[in-house]
Formats: structure tokens, C-alpha cells, sequence
């Protein structure tokens, strides 16, 4: 998934506990695309954020593709609650795309044997 329409925004403000951190995360990117020349700071002051905290949420966009993908289609409430923007920052600041994914396999496998969560490895 690319972008997001202009539906699937406003879907976004119906958002009911867990959220999806890679769909928030595509929604700022959307309104700070929907205007050519937005900052991220007006983007913040839309949401009722920090600039730094739209910064943040878009970084995970820089994830690899795999992970990027999975959390965003994913609706698994133990795997949305555990994957914050927090929990994944660390793998923003890796270089190295494989040990990026690596470093998140290695603890959705552990949430699968933590919680019994029907996981599967992609």
C-alpha cells in the first residue's frame, strides 16, 4: 500500500484501539503530500502533535519493505499493541536492512511464543 486515499484518511479518524502505527504514519504522509509545500510542523499542528513526533512516525515508513508490509496489513490486537513507534525506533536507527529484519523476526517470534499469537513468518 502507497498512498492513501482520501477515504481511507478520514477511515483513519474512526480508529478504535490498537492502532495501527504504520497506518498513522501513512496518514501524516498523506496530509504533508496532499499540499506541495506543507511542513512537517504544519502537519504537526493539524494532528495536535509534536514536529518531532511526525518525524518519528514517518521514519518507520523507512522500514524495510517486509515490515512495512506486514504491520500495515496486519489486525492482530497483540501484535498492534505490542509494535508502537517507540518499540520500533531502534530499528530506525540500523543500517542495515537485514538486521533490521532480522532484529524484528527474532521478537515476533518471541511475541508468538510469549502469546500464543497466530504469527507466521513471512
Amino acid at each position: 500500500m502507497g498512498r492513501l486515499t482520501k477515504r481511507q484518511v478520514l477511515q483513519l479518524d474512526r480508529w478504535t484501539e490498537p492502532k495501527n502505527t504504520i497506518l498513522e504514519a501513512r496518514r501524516y504522509q498523506a496530509c504533508l503530500e496532499a499540499v506541495p509545500d506543507r511542513t512537517r510542523a504544519e502537519v504537526a499542528q493539524i494532528f495536535g502533535i509534536s514536529r518531532a513526533r511526525v518525524t518519528q512516525h514517518l521514519n518507520l515508513l523507512k522500514l524495510p519493505t517486509v515490515i512495512v508490509g506486514f504491520l500495515e496489513s496486519n489486525e492482530d490486537p497483540a501484535i498492534l499493541d505490542y509494535f508502537t513507534e517507540r518499540r520500533l525506533r531502534p530499528l530506525t536507527r540500523l543500517t542495515n536492512d537485514q538486521e533490521k529484519w532480522e532484529q524484528f523476526e527474532d521478537t515476533l517470534m518471541s511475541l508468538y511464543h510469549r502469546f500464543g499469537t497466530t504469527v507466521s513468518k513471512t
